[in-house]
């Protein structure tokens, strides 16, 4: 996925220290929302969700947090399903799919592939399917 970068007028060293100080924010906010997606009912997670996409999305762009992504998209399945999102979180669990594959995760390969063929059932998505 890439990703458009902006050129500041600021040293290395500060990019660096800025990237690595976005990084631990981030970290901390997949952990606080696994936490809460623990700690509360589907249906108030439900409403802060577009706030666990995000997350989500951001994470993607940092390899070393994609082991707590996928412990926020096990955390949330089936939920996201069971709201209608299929698409929207078809693409998630499509991603932890490909990270447990690259991670050589058998046992979690198994679950989101599961997880992922399950949704695109629901969804009636039978050529995305075949082509997992």
């Amino acid at each position: 996925m890439e990703r458009k970068q902006i050129t500041l007028p600021i040293e290395p060293a500060e990019q660096i220290y800025w990237s690595n100080y976005y990084a631990r924010l981030l970290r901390k906010t997949l952990r606080s929302r696994r936490a809460y997606a623990l700690q509360n009912s589907p249906q108030v997670v439900r409403s802060h969700f577009e706030s666990f996409l995000s997350a989500l999305h951001e994470a993607r762009y940092y390899p070393t947090l994609y082991p707590l992504a996928l412990e926020l998209v096990e955390t949330l399945h089936p939920w996201p399903t069971k709201w209608g999102l299929w698409e929207v979180w078809g693409k998630e669990l499509r991603f932890a799919l490909e990270v447990a594959q690259q991670q050589v995760d058998l046992k979690r390969q198994v679950y989101f592939f599961y997880y992922l063929t399950e949704t695109l059932m629901r969804m009636g998505d039978y050529l995305s399917l075949i082509h997992i």
